[in-house]
């Protein structure tokens, strides 16, 4: 059991929905260090994008304008950046198969 002793007259408890007090990890250490938990807030933290991530690790990533057909191909790898590169792709795809030079 833990308890929290009144300093300077003063003392916010949480407030209590449907018949419980909740309070993060974070704020709670704050209420038992004597700071104003009310002040503690999380940290928005973003996740890595996948490339992010590739050039990291020494990858190249490229992309083309949203929404709009791009396609690259390194090797035998090809690869297309969405749905509407389709097209493009499989004309890579095509070109490499009967074994022309690729651009």
């Amino acid at each position: 059991m833990a308890y929290k002793r009144l300093e300077e007259h003063n003392f916010t408890w949480p407030g209590i929905k449907d018949g419980l007090m909740t309070l993060p990890h974070a704020r709670l250490e704050a209420l038992f260090a004597g700071l104003d938990w009310r002040r503690v807030h999380a940290v928005q933290t973003r996740t890595p994008e996948v490339e992010d991530l590739l050039k990291q690790n020494g990858g190249i990533y490229s992309s083309g304008p949203d929404w709009s057909s791009y396609a690259v191909q390194d090797g035998l790898l090809i690869t297309g950046q969405n749905p509407g590169s389709s097209a493009e792709t499989a004309g890579m795809l095509i070109n490499t198969l009967r074994g022309a030079e690729v651009a």
